[in-house]
């Protein structure tokens, strides 16, 4: 058997503060029916186990992902088994769902909640905190 040398994605600075991503993100939202079929708990953790193995350490979430952020809680299980200081979760807030569509909300009451909620969903699983927050929303009036 031919033995093939470790692929590993290069890693950058994001930011001001110190933290380092791998170049490549994992975007988790088609794992848990946003797109498409909800994939079983062991076919994410096959998953995201392997994008790590291949060196993403970077993985991205939302409370919108999921009925009631359940990719939120099965990405947080999975990640949850990697090594803390090799792994960075960002999740979003700020969308919401309607029957048929998805808005966002400009009041920053439910902003601060959303984001407490997100905070509190990935915890439940994690016994450390998520590296970034993004207000998952393209209206400037929010940054005001």
């Amino acid at each position: 058997m031919e033995n093939n040398p470790q692929i590993q994605i290069p890693r950058v600075k994001l930011g001001t503060q110190g933290l380092e991503v791998s170049k490549l993100g994992f975007g988790c939202g088609g794992l848990s029916g946003i797109l498409n079929a909800s994939l079983s708990h062991e076919a994410v953790c096959v998953i995201l186990k392997e994008a790590f193995d291949k060196g993403i350490t970077f993985f991205d979430t939302a409370n919108v992902y999921g009925h009631e952020g359940h990719n939120e809680i099965m990405v947080g299980k999975v990640v949850k088994q990697l090594p803390r200081e090799q792994v960075q979760l960002a999740t979003k807030f700020g969308c919401i769902f309607l029957r048929t569509s998805m808005t966002s909300s400009a009041k920053s009451k439910a902003l601060h909640d959303m984001c407490g909620n997100a905070v509190k969903k990935v915890s439940s699983v994690l016994t450390w905190t998520t590296s970034i927050y993004i207000i998952h929303t393209g209206q400037t009036q929010l940054c005001q």
